[in-house]
């Protein structure tokens, strides 16, 4: 398994949450016929979330790639939400687990200065305001930012970018032991 580095500088260049090592002096066979692959644990397919009732969300049937197998994930028409409270907004990641396939939501903490989304953060944690952290063996499908008022969540309030797809793009270097990844997970 490789390691995510918080920082490591190659050929003169600083990276910050884009390297992933073997470990300390690891190289990686880079001979042809060794053909080194790397396989991230991501989305395949589906799973794209929608709401058609207040405060629920459905998501259809989709894939997961875990360890360099697909796990199937079944459509849940059904998956409740706890808003923020009144005043307030939170942040609610939707996330699949990489064993079972079965989506589930993790609720954010709240707000605390009552203006509603304007208070949400964009950093990750337990804090107020701030995106919810996900169990490892999850695979985060989207974040909902939702304030206190009741109903359907709209496409607007589902947020696609830290979505955790399985064709993440990167660069093999041997020498190093690890990949350089194209963005910061």
């Amino acid at each position: 398994a490789l390691t995510k580095q918080a920082t490591y500088s190659y050929n003169g260049e600083t990276f910050a949450n884009r390297v992933y090592l073997l470990g300390s002096g690891k190289m990686i066979n880079s001979r042809p016929a060794a053909n080194p692959q790397v396989f991230i644990d991501g989305i395949l397919d589906g799973l794209d979330v929608s709401s058609t009732v207040a405060d629920e969300i459905a998501n259809p049937a989709g894939s997961l790639l875990v360890n360099n197998a697909t796990v199937t994930a079944a459509a849940d028409t059904s998956i409740s939400i706890t808003r923020a409270a009144s005043t307030q907004a939170c942040w609610v990641a939707v996330h699949a687990n990489n064993t079972t396939g079965v989506v589930s939501v993790t609720k954010g903490a709240d707000t605390t200065a009552g203006t509603g989304k304007a208070a949400l953060l964009t950093t990750y944690g337990t804090g107020a305001g701030q995106k919810p952290l996900i169990a490892v063996d999850e695979i985060l499908l989207c974040y909902l930012k939702l304030d206190s008022t009741a109903g359907i969540i709209t496409s607007d309030e589902i947020e696609y970018t830290d979505r955790e797809w399985a064709s993440v793009s990167y660069r093999l270097i041997p020498s190093i032991g690890g990949v350089i990844i194209a963005q910061a997970l």
